[in-house]
């Protein structure tokens, strides 16, 4: 496989992943008991994810 071919499985790949082109924010939360206070929120143009900092 050529770099070019390496490089373009790759991106076949990771553009399938539901976090892909996201914008990422750490945002501190404090009305959801059962989430923990700090969370990542992932913005793309599919929506919006809540992100637990340490599992991801």
């Amino acid at each position: 496989m050529s770099p070019e071919d390496a490089k373009i499985t790759f991106l076949k790949i990771v553009y399938r992943w539901p976090t892909f082109g996201s914008a990422f924010f750490e945002v501190k939360q404090g009305t959801e008991p059962n989430y923990p206070e700090m969370l990542l929120i992932a913005i793309n143009k599919h929506g919006v994810s809540l992100i637990h900092p340490q599992t991801k």
